[in-house]
């Protein structure tokens, strides 16, 4: 099994302990944003987004994604070639034979699954304004979300699927 052990911090973080690495996953509780010194919790509907991406002139979104180690891992998209069928469905931009415990290359096309709720400006990014969004990650063809993506372990062991 590939995890020896996965419990509760804080109700809205699950740390998760694999192959002797931790890496924390964001359950959809999140993002937050501190308004008068307390986190409030912000939720976007893919709606939502797509108005945020044309009123704050987003040029670029990346679709950031973890490692089963904890490996941080992003691809980025030009946002005007973001569709809300992607939003939806995901986006067949990934090589999972090319992620450390993802998958073998004979079976490595996976699709990035954006989380509208995580979705954030970077505010350092001023002259190509870009956005990012955490993504779930699925195997191709509808069979399913991988089995070692570490936001959908997470989920599962803490019973949130």
């Amino acid at each position: 099994m590939l995890t020896s052990f996965c419990f509760d911090i804080e109700p809205h973080l699950i740390i998760l302990k694999s192959r002797g690495y931790f890496c924390s996953v964001e359950e959809k509780k999140l993002p937050y944003k501190v308004i008068g010194g307390k986190p409030t919790r912000v939720e976007y509907s893919a709606d939502d987004v797509f108005a945020k991406i044309k009123q704050e002139e987003i040029k670029f979104l990346d679709l950031q994604f973890t490692s089963l180690p904890g490996r941080f891992h992003h691809t980025t998209i030009s946002s005007n070639t973001f569709t809300s069928d992607q939003m939806e469905d995901g986006l067949p931009k990934l090589d999972g034979s090319s992620i450390v415990g993802f998958t073998s290359i004979d079976d490595s096309d996976l699709i990035l699954k954006p989380d509208p709720n995580s979705f954030a400006i970077i505010p350092w990014m001023t002259d190509k304004k870009s956005a990012r969004m955490l993504c779930d990650i699925y195997r191709g063809a509808g069979r399913g979300r991988l089995e070692t993506d570490p936001r959908g372990i997470c989920l599962v062991i803490g019973g949130r699927r």
